[in-house]
């Protein structure tokens, strides 16, 4: 039985990306430890789910959101999980996140095994504002780069960034399991938006542009604009839901009539992103407006399972779901063929089986 070391810097509780990786791993016979950082201190040190080993280490309390808190606690966490993984029995190293990827390179190092370098973010595309240490993230995850055996990537746009261009990559979206795949007839949800209500994803054209579609909007999320918005917006056709578990948030798009994703091309890490909330949709055949100008934009172009729209456009974002309705079942049923056919876990994870059965010279 071949075992692996994942490091994660948040708590497990548990990750939805890094559940389906690790149980994936369980499934077809692997052992799976997480090390992981449990900021909040409140989570059990240690515990097992679903066959996978979490042990948790805690540094204090980190403020979340703080960069200062963050910083003073990262290399305590780096020290704990080094030491933590010596008791630790693995045949490959795992790091999510550049935040992770320094111990797991010192790992690598000390216990000669594979590391493997697994990317859901550029970190870099978070300091639009500070230039320096932009570039010196920049520069360091350069480094880690060439050292990791394996890098993984959600899309093949990383593909072309500096730090992963040349190197060896496998394709990992983040997408649904098949389980539970239907083609659903309920739009009761209207326009769904689920994720964080911030500054990279302003939305007040989506309200304003609903005052002359006339749709029920609902909004399940967070952040900094959404008490702003309920002030202003809240009404009998804009509901506003706060934050909802993942299980709602699948169960809400299974019945709405679309998904929405305003992102704001203007930032790196919106032009990259091609977040579940998009793979989920298709699972149920429902068709998706986002912000062309990104990846996600690109997806939904050339599966047609959708429109893009100008960001912060009203009329263009009127147009365009008008358009959808007017072919609703044209764009509804290519989400849902494409996700069966291209995009389910069940068809992502065999990438990565792949490529784990190449670096550890075995048979999957």
């Amino acid at each position: 039985m071949k075992k692996v070391l994942m490091i994660l810097s948040n708590g497990f509780n548990p990750d939805p990306r890094v559940y389906k990786e690790a149980k994936s791993l369980v499934d077809i016979g692997f052992k799976v430890s997480i090390i992981c950082w449990d900021r909040e201190c409140n989570l059990k040190i240690r515990e097992n789910i679903d066959g996978i080993e979490v042990y948790r280490v805690r540094t204090g309390k980190v403020i979340s959101g703080n960069v200062k808190s963050m910083l003073c606690n990262i290399f305590k966490f780096h020290k704990k999980v080094f030491n933590l993984a010596k008791t630790v029995q693995f045949d490959a190293v795992h790091a999510h996140d550049f935040d992770t990827v320094r111990v797991g390179n010192k790992l690598k190092k000390k216990f000669k095994v594979p590391l493997i370098y697994d990317i859901h973010d550029l970190y870099e595309s978070y300091l639009r504002n500070n230039k320096f240490l932009k570039i010196i993230i920049r520069n360091l995850d350069i480094f880690y780069c060439k050292k990791a055996d394996l890098i993984i990537i959600v899309n093949d746009s990383f593909k072309m960034r500096p730090q992963i261009k040349g190197r060896k990559t496998v394709l990992l979206m983040n997408t649904p399991l098949l389980r539970g795949n239907v083609f659903s007839k309920n739009t009761k949800e209207g326009i769904f938006y689920a994720g964080g209500l911030q500054e990279s994803r302003k939305m007040d054209f989506v309200f304003e542009a609903n005052k002359e579609l006339n749709q029920r909007v609902t909004i399940a999320g967070d952040g900094p604009l959404l008490e702003e918005y309920m002030k202003e917006y809240d009404s009998n056709l804009n509901t506003f839901l706060g934050r909802i578990p993942a299980k709602d948030v699948e169960e809400k798009t299974k019945n709405c009539k679309l998904i929405i994703a305003p992102y704001d091309p203007f930032y790196l890490n919106n032009r990259l992103a091609s977040p579940n909330k998009l793979f989920e949709a298709m699972k149920y055949g429902k068709p998706s407006l986002v912000s062309e100008g990104t990846v996600m934009g690109d997806i939904v172009k050339k599966e047609r399972c959708g429109e893009t729209f100008r960001y912060g456009d009203i009329e263009d974002f009127i147009e365009k779901c008008n358009l959808i309705e007017k072919n609703y079942d044209f764009y509804a049923l290519n989400a849902y063929s494409a996700f069966k056919n291209k995009y389910s876990w069940d068809f992502m994870i065999n990438n990565l089986f792949k490529e784990y059965g190449v670096l550890l010279n075995i048979d999957i």
